[in-house]
């Protein structure tokens, strides 16, 4: 933050003194908390000098679930050289997906369609995380993938 310090300006320069930010916490802006995905994605932070890029870069990690999107906001601390970081999280959908999607080499009445299944559950462990269930396959490749040797 910068400041002034009382000095003569009759020398036609003006010095500004500036001092150094840093964290002291970062927390839930609705629960005032320090929430388990937010310890998660700001590592190390807390006590640190505020670099704005650090920051948002940890904003990432939190917003790379698909299922909420996060902002933040730097406000001033009750000591002195310190700021606060309010994480506001919005719920964008629901915690999990579920795709489906299916390929014939020619139409859809092919006798042996290529199945894709995919269910993928957001936040299941509280660290921004994505828990995926892929199963994929045809009538043909599991025919020949179950069969015994002679």
């Amino acid at each position: 933050k910068p400041f002034l310090l009382p000095q003569n300006l009759k020398d036609g320069q003006l010095d500004i003194n500036v001092s150094i930010g840093k964290i002291e916490k970062i927390i839930d802006a609705n629960t005032s908390k320090s929430t388990s995905n937010i310890l998660f994605a700001f590592i190390g932070q807390k006590g640190k000098i505020l670099n704005l890029r650090d920051i948002e870069t940890s904003l990432e990690s939190v917003n790379r679930v698909p299922s909420s999107k996060s902002t933040f906001k730097i406000t001033p601390s009750d000591k002195s050289d310190y700021s606060v970081i309010k994480v506001y999280t919005k719920r964008t959908q629901l915690p999990f997906d579920f795709t489906l999607g299916v390929s014939g080499k020619k139409d859809f009445k092919d006798k042996n369609p290529y199945v894709i299944s995919t269910l993928s559950i957001y936040n299941t462990l509280s660290i921004n995380d994505i828990l995926r269930f892929s199963l994929n396959g045809s009538y043909i490749q599991e025919k020949y993938q179950s069969t015994k040797g002679n």
